[in-house]
């Protein structure tokens, strides 16, 4: 009794899964060597190196400005 109910629960379980359009691409992804987290490892590096270009180029703006004197600060 007990193990036709875990069996069911298995069962029902797995339809529930195999339904799911985002765990099917995740599982996809999976298949081909690709994880979630990698894909979010590389956007996330993406994004920071894109912050650091932004911030090197403001501090070189404001390096130049600091120079030429017309500066307040």
């Amino acid at each position: 009794m007990l193990a036709e109910i875990l069996e069911e629960s298995i069962r029902i379980f797995w339809r529930f899964i195999r339904a799911d359009k985002d765990c099917y691409s995740v599982m996809a992804k999976g298949q081909k060597g690709i994880h979630p987290t990698e894909v979010q490892e590389q956007e996330e590096s993406e994004l920071l190196l894109e912050i650091r270009k932004n911030l090197e180029k403001k501090e070189k703006k404001l390096q130049d400005v600091l120079k030429s004197g017309n500066c307040i600060l």
